[in-house]
């Protein structure tokens, strides 16, 4: 039995929202090879390093399964108290054990490797169907949150089959007529050309009278179009592409709601883009650096071969050279982000999600985000968040 304290903030950049399970588990390692060491009388990094698995181990296959490809373990811990000027800080800490300090120095040491393929899980479902019409289908078990999988896959078996394209809209259409139907609908049964189940009980249903709007995450036009014609928010990006793949994002939005007749007036466009705000043309310049070596990595494991060098991710060479990059990102001076914003508005796009989240510290995050809120946001605290009538003025709402 324990008792704790559980204590919540909203200030914090980043937060679980889940029960990850890894954190328990290696808590209980750690404090075992601290143990061990005070046994030992060994220093608690040394016990570590001797534990590792040598560099020329690799790939090594544990008890349970486990496949580790490569690492270089002892070289990154030696970096890290290299880093922390551990020794230095162990001749304090022993001052203040000796002198009976009442604030006492306490070192961590946590030796932690990030699973990316855990044991049955490092495959994946695929499988693709020819019919006797003559038609293909491609069944994968990942799940697309806006990166283009649907377009993706399809490029893929077009290229090695030499099935047009145009032929996976058919069924497009009629997946987003199921889930609409499981959205919305108490119980559904589907016998369509693609799809065909019994009666299915929905308890309960995620769109209902009074509960909130359902977004669509989208990067194809043609998609945003299809989604926008069923009723649905959209939220986009064009990631590292250019501004004309953005205007191509908003006029396939704007034509569905064109064709809506007014039944989709009230629809809102939601815009992702890595963003910061940086106090100085000198900062802005090593930002916009650091976002491209961020998208250096992002290409290895997301495009690339996935290759991992001594627990790092390697970073790749890119066809966009980072002048490129920094024209599609919102990394700039507040007054910068305030032309940008204004461009953004008058496209038409009602919300833009800002992510901070390209590999800075904390403390930077946290400083944009103030800059945000001090220099950009009064420029817009007239233009209140819409839902918009088809002649009302450009507004915009931003969300960090």
């Amino acid at each position: 039995r324990y008792v704790a304290d559980s204590v919540v903030t909203n200030t914090t950049t980043i937060g679980a929202y889940r029960g990850a399970g890894r954190p328990e588990a290696t808590q209980v390692l750690e404090r075992v090879f601290d143990i061990a060491a005070v046994e030992f009388g060994m220093d608690p990094a040394e016990i570590r390093r001797r534990n590792f698995i040598a560099p020329d181990a690799f790939p090594f296959t544990t008890l349970s399964g486990a496949s580790y490809d490569n690492g270089e373990y002892a070289k990154v811990l030696d970096a890290a108290l290299e880093a922390a000027d551990v020794d230095r800080l162990r001749a304090e800490q022993a001052e203040r054990r000796a002198s009976g300090s009442p604030r006492q120095l306490g070192i961590g040491i946590s030796t932690y490797v990030e699973v990316t393929a855990p044991a049955g899980l490092h495959v994946e479902y695929g499988k693709v169907e020819i019919t006797p019409e003559g038609t293909v289908i491609g069944r994968v078990g990942t799940s697309a949150h806006g990166q283009g999988h649907v377009t993706s896959f399809s490029m893929i078996i077009s290229d090695i089959l030499g099935v047009p394209m145009e032929e996976t809209r058919e069924r497009f259409d009629e997946s987003l007529d199921v889930l609409q139907a499981l959205l919305t609908e108490e119980e559904v049964s589907w016998n369509g050309k693609h799809y065909q189940f019994e009666a299915l009980t929905i308890m309960p249903r995620p769109v209902r009278p009074g509960g909130p709007p359902m977004m669509m995450a989208v990067m194809n036009p043609e998609g945003i179009y299809a989604c926008t014609r069923r009723g649905f928010h959209i939220q986009t990006t064009p990631l590292s592409g250019n501004h004309q793949m953005l205007v191509d994002q908003v006029d396939a939005f704007n034509r569905a709601k064109t064709d809506m007749d007014g039944a989709g007036d009230g629809l809102t466009l939601s815009l992702s883009r890595v963003a910061h705000v940086a106090s100085t043309e000198a900062e802005r310049v090593r930002k916009n650096r650091a976002a491209y070596d961020y998208y250096c990595r992002f290409d290895n494991i997301y495009l690339g071969p996935g290759i991992v060098d001594a627990g790092m991710i390697r970073q790749i060479p890119r066809a966009q050279s980072a002048e490129e990059l920094e024209k599609s990102l919102l990394i700039c001076t507040p007054s910068q982000m305030v032309d940008r914003l204004g461009t953004y508005a008058d496209l038409g796009i009602d919300r833009v999600i800002m992510n901070l989240n390209f590999g800075l510290e904390s403390a930077d995050t946290l400083e944009a985000m103030q800059c945000f809120a001090e220099e950009v946001m009064p420029h817009f605290t007239d233009r209140p968040a819409r839902i918009r009538a088809q002649n009302s003025p450009p507004s915009l709402q931003a969300v960090l």
